[in-house]
């Protein structure tokens, strides 16, 4: 699977915004796709990502490598929201984010597209 077709860069309200597409991803492929990400960003500045996790699973080693991401891209993003983060996943991910020192007000969880993209481009 080619993980770099699904980073996309697209335009809202002429802001460019980073879009990491992780969904209905597991296991290797999940973490096949956060290093992908991972090259993408930290050769960015002040980046607004929106990541979608929208179907994707989220256990064991993916966690850890989720950690490390997130720690990783911290410096370079300006502001990342994030999709498809429901029930159990949204524990989850505020556990990864607490213990990976990403957990700052300039991440948040949105239920749509459209919430997402008008946060990511306020100042």
């Amino acid at each position: 699977m080619d993980f770099k077709s699904r980073i996309t860069i697209e335009y809202y309200k002429n802001q460019k915004i980073s879009h990491l597409d992780f969904r209905k991803l597991s296991g290797d492929d999940f973490i096949n796709m956060l290093n992908a990400s991972r090259d993408y960003v930290v050769k960015n500045t002040d980046l607004l990502i929106l990541i979608d996790v929208t179907g994707s699973s989220i256990f064991g080693k993916v966690v850890d490598e989720a950690k490390k991401f997130s720690r990783i891209i911290k410096p370079h993003r300006k502001k990342t929201a994030l999709l498809g983060v429901e029930g159990a996943k949204k524990v989850l991910l505020q556990s990864i984010l607490f213990f990976s020192g990403g957990f700052t007000p300039q991440v948040k969880t949105f239920d749509t597209k459209e919430d997402a993209l008008e946060w990511l481009i306020k100042p």
